[in-house]
């Protein structure tokens, strides 16, 4: 489970950098939640929180990437 976890988010990483630091904050965020309600598996939130938005590898990266006007 590690490896396809690494394979992926190194995958979301080319693809949109922009959506893993979201993600990572996310992850962090659930952590410290997890932290914060006394849950054992601190790891296992800060995946799915990293992973929440492996979707977006299917959508072109033009439309993730947000241009300023």
């Amino acid at each position: 489970m590690i490896e396809t976890t690494q394979e992926l988010i190194c995958n979301l990483y080319k693809h949109c950098k922009v959506t893993t630091c979201h993600s990572f904050r996310v992850g962090n965020d659930l952590c410290g939640f997890g932290r914060y309600l006394g849950i054992e598996n601190q790891e296992f939130l800060f995946i799915l929180g990293a992973l929440h938005d492996i979707g977006k590898l299917e959508i072109p990266q033009q439309l993730l990437i947000k241009k300023k006007d």
